[in-house]
């Protein structure tokens, strides 16, 4: 709307796209999309939706795991097939409609339709998982709007997750001051909110809008100036069985990358720890003394010290030179015997 202003101004771009177009596939159930569609002919128009009225139906939605749809559609009253979603939240059975409808209009079969989206895992920024480490799991989401960020949310939050971490971006100063109420709300839905600076873009901030405002709006909230300190604090406070999502259309995506390598990097110093043999505390060098036998094969006479730093072992001589390595003994000993004196 930054550059419609209006809403009739947007209905009319729809509508000179789609005078351009051979077909219109589009939501029967939406008012706006009608009204965008006043006027058109000679088209081939092919509507999808949740009602009768429309030529491909979804009914009977169910939901796999709690948070992934699965629905039966109908093309003109008749059932074609049940469809299982790999991707979350409900406005999804909608997409996925639409791309059943393109695709038998330009000819393939509802079989291949249904093989095809029970495969597809989601585009890149839509609800992308990118690993799990430490138990939480790291997904990136495009959303930026408020209706946006709301489907996603509510998605997750249906989901098995102990609690659902939102880290979002602002986007312009406008749309942050516009929607302020708006984005409170929606974000408020998540468990954990961590926020960061607004991201200008094309803006300058004459609207005196801050993320703290923004923060003020949501109980429990926190934010920070920098990738830097937000990678922190959620690499601190985040659990095993947790969501964290990072949401924004600005490059609030590097904190999800960065998040992911700092749990993976506790992950595998946890690893390290947990695979190490334990250690054994001691003061300055050594305090515990090792006596080894005969059956070691080293004679009686010397002994081991633990190094505090490494947990190795070291040889020693128990009389004379008791604290330093018969090997470094050794090495000074051949240098000598091999550079003879001159006479």
């Amino acid at each position: 709307m930054e550059y419609f202003k209006t809403l009739e101004n947007l209905e009319a771009s729809f509508r000179k796209f789609a005078d351009m177009s051979k077909c219109v596939i589009y939501n029967g159930d939406d008012k706006n999309t009608l009204d965008s569609l006043e006027g058109v002919t000679g088209k081939v128009m092919i509507s999808f939706g949740k009602n009768d009225c429309c030529d491909y139906v979804a009914k009977d939605v169910d939901w796999k795991d709690g948070a992934f749809p699965c629905f039966d559609v109908y093309h003109k009253g008749e059932k074609l097939g049940r469809i299982e979603l790999s991707v979350p939240g409900e406005h999804n059975v909608l997409n996925a409609m639409a791309a059943i409808c393109t695709a038998m209009f330009c000819g393939a079969t509802f079989e291949q339709c249904k093989i095809s989206i029970a495969t597809f895992k989601g585009a890149g920024r839509r609800f992308e998982y990118l690993g799990t480490y430490n138990g939480a799991d790291v997904v990136d989401d495009y959303a930026h709007h408020p209706a946006e960020l709301e489907v996603t949310l509510s998605a997750a939050k249906k989901m098995s997750y102990k609690r659902v971490w939102a880290v979002f971006q602002p986007f312009t100063f406008s749309r942050t001051k516009l929607h302020l109420d708006a984005f409170a709300k929606a974000l408020s839905i998540a468990d954990k909110v961590v926020l960061t600076e607004i991201m200008g873009s094309r803006e300058i901030n004459t609207y005196g809008i801050t993320t703290q405002d923004l923060a003020d709006e949501i109980p429990g909230s926190v934010w920070f100036d920098t990738f830097q300190k937000v990678c922190d604090y959620v690499k601190e406070n985040a659990e095993e069985g947790d969501l964290i999502l990072t949401l924004g259309c600005g490059d609030v995506y590097k904190v999800a990358k960065m998040i992911l390598e700092l749990l993976k990097l506790v992950g595998l110093e946890n690893e390290k720890h947990k695979n190490s043999p334990p250690r054994v505390r001691h003061l300055p060098w050594a305090i515990h003394i090792l006596h080894l036998k005969q059956k070691d094969d080293i004679p009686a006479r010397r002994n081991t010290r633990i190094c505090r730093t490494t947990g190795n072992k070291r040889l020693f001589r128990t009389e004379g030179t008791a604290r330093r390595p018969t090997r470094h003994l050794r090495v000074k000993q051949r240098r000598r015997t091999a550079r003879p004196l001159q006479q």
